[in-house]
């Protein structure tokens, strides 16, 4: 397929729709690769046929991750209606969360929807937004630095066996964060976590590298 051709555009539409996941997979993966934004409306509804289908959580989180990747604006209300839901140790939540942030964000120091997110969020809302910090390596100042700290310190549990610490995504994005504060939050997560890459993620990041999630 040429990439953004009136062609192309069509045959995308038709993918979309098809009756076959494995089309319907493909057309959202082309369009996230080539960063193809004249398709918004229509990847949007597939979000919420697949989200009211609830057939294939893998699918709905790829396309979530798409509309995250390239910023769809139009997708906000509907991701943050699915964080409020706050469903815990939850896959298209926590996906979610990270997307809704990141379309969110103006730039590399805005952590508002973070903020957001984190006055009500759960084990999975929590996980989205912090990781989000991460893929995107966000740098709040001080006193935004502090308060998403201290939710992170505040919240139990941290840890719950077979998930993800929820740390991950601050101990990630902490590599290009400055002050005491930080150091001692890293030099906890060493000291306190049974998820042993936590504990390799927050040594890298007291040295100033990023982890590649």
């Amino acid at each position: 397929m040429a990439k953004n051709t009136v062609n192309n555009l069509e045959e995308l539409r038709v993918l979309l729709n098809s009756s076959k996941i494995a089309e319907r997979k493909k057309a959202v993966k082309y369009i996230g690769k080539n960063r193809i934004l004249q398709l918004n409306n229509e990847v949007i509804d597939l979000l919420k046929k697949e989200y009211d289908k609830k057939k294939s959580w893998q699918f709905i989180v790829e396309i979530i991750d798409v509309l995250g990747e390239i910023k769809v604006i139009e997708a906000k209300d509907f991701l943050y209606d699915i964080c409020k839901k706050n469903s815990n140790h939850d896959m298209i939540t926590s996906h979610a969360a990270t997307a809704y942030c990141r379309i969110s964000r103006t730039n590399i120091n805005d952590v508002s929807a973070v903020l957001e997110l984190l006055t009500f969020g759960g084990f999975s809302v929590m996980n989205g937004a912090l990781t989000s910090l991460a893929i995107d390596r966000i740098i709040p100042n001080a006193d935004e630095t502090s308060i998403i700290l201290n939710n992170v310190i505040n919240f139990e549990p941290k840890y719950e066996k077979g998930y993800i610490d929820v740390r991950v995504g601050l101990v990630v994005a902490a590599a290009g964060w400055k002050g005491d504060n930080v150091k001692a939050f890293l030099e906890d997560c060493i000291q306190n976590t049974p998820y042993e890459p936590l504990k390799k993620m927050a040594l890298m990041s007291l040295k100033g590298k990023y982890y590649n999630l």
